[in-house]
């Protein structure tokens, strides 16, 4: 179900709250939300390209998902690049707020699957490749999982989620959230993981899966 209303960005958005930006390219950036007003909104990026990922004036998309499956989108255009690595970003946003409700579906199902790290804070991970992985819950918006990699906000990362022998789902997502289990070295680390790209046909296949947990 998709609805169009006004709403201002404090009604949905908080410092700390990540999301995605979309240019023209179609690329979707990973940012996190330091600064918001009524009509605009501060940014940093967390894409580690060397080439600015926004100019000003450009006309973008500003996507965000609930723990659930909800999509909220606004258009907006860049006001000001800031900071040595052009990595701060201040857009000027419509009031008119695109919300997409699906109903949410979250299972503790472990699920395996694989990943490779295609962008990381910390250099020396890109490339890195997790076949063993399994998830501690997922959901048609993203998944949470624990392992030994010590990731961050914003790092990206290509999945393959394998939901049967026959049927696998294959995505990019990003870290939300990375934090240590426990005290004890060496550590493990609770890694929540939103789904940054999803075609319609794998986000129905994941939808299907998820509901036969509850049929």
């Amino acid at each position: 179900m998709s609805e169009t209303v006004v709403g201002i960005l404090g009604d949905y958005l908080k410092p700390g709250s990540a999301v995605s930006v979309q240019g023209q390219s179609g690329e979707q950036v990973a940012a996190i939300v330091k600064e918001i007003s009524w009509d605009s909104v501060w940014l940093k990026l967390q894409s580690r390209g060397s080439e600015p990922a926004f100019r000003q004036s450009d006309e973008v998309q500003i996507n965000y998902w609930d723990e659930g499956a909800t999509i909220y989108s606004w258009v907006g255009s860049v006001l000001e690049i800031n900071g040595t690595d052009d990595k701060r970003l201040c857009l000027a946003v419509s009031e008119k707020v695109n919300i997409i409700r699906r109903k949410s579906f979250r299972t503790r199902a472990r699920v395996p699957f694989s990943f490779t790290i295609i962008d990381a804070t910390r250099s020396n991970l890109v490339g890195e490749r997790v076949r063993d992985g399994e998830t501690e819950n997922i959901s048609a918006g993203g998944l949470l999982f624990q392992g030994d990699l010590a990731l961050e906000v914003g790092d990206r990362l290509a999945l393959t989620l394998h939901l049967s022998s026959s049927q696998q789902v294959e995505a990019a997502g990003w870290v939300v959230r990375s934090e240590p289990v426990g005290q004890e070295e060496p550590s493990t680390y609770w890694t929540a993981l939103r789904f940054l790209e999803l075609t319609t046909e794998e986000q129905n296949l994941l939808l299907d899966f998820l509901r036969s947990y509850y049929a």
